[in-house]
Formats: structure tokens, C-alpha cells, sequence
């Protein structure tokens, strides 16, 4: 029998397809992650400012 890489293949199927599905699963995991509490409170505040602004310009 000659040599055959089919082995060889196979591992780095595996390997490359584990890598693809966990690089998808952090992608979909940072796109379903609410958003920390710190963050919340520095939008709202920034909600807060913007329409402080506004009326202070009309």
C-alpha cells in the first residue's frame, strides 16, 4: 500500500471547521450580548445632555 494523507486530511478538516464554528459562536455571542450597565448609564446620560441642549436652544 502506498502512503496516503487521507488521515492527515481529515485531522485538518476537523481542525478548520472547529476554528469556523468557534469564531461564529463569539460573532454571535458579542451580537446577542446585552449592553453593560456602565454603558447603559453613559447613553442615557448622553440622551440626557443632547435634549438639555436642545431646549436650551430653542
Amino acid at each position: 500500500m502506498g502512503e496516503s494523507n487521507t488521515l492527515l486530511y481529515f485531522i485538518a478538516t476537523i481542525v478548520i471547521l472547529h476554528i469556523i464554528a468557534g469564531i461564529a459562536y463569539l460573532v454571535y455571542k458579542i451580537g446577542t450580548a446585552e449592553p453593560s450597565p456602565a454603558l447603559a448609564e453613559k447613553e442615557e446620560l448622553e440622551e440626557a445632555s443632547a435634549s438639555q441642549v436642545k431646549a436650551a436652544t430653542k
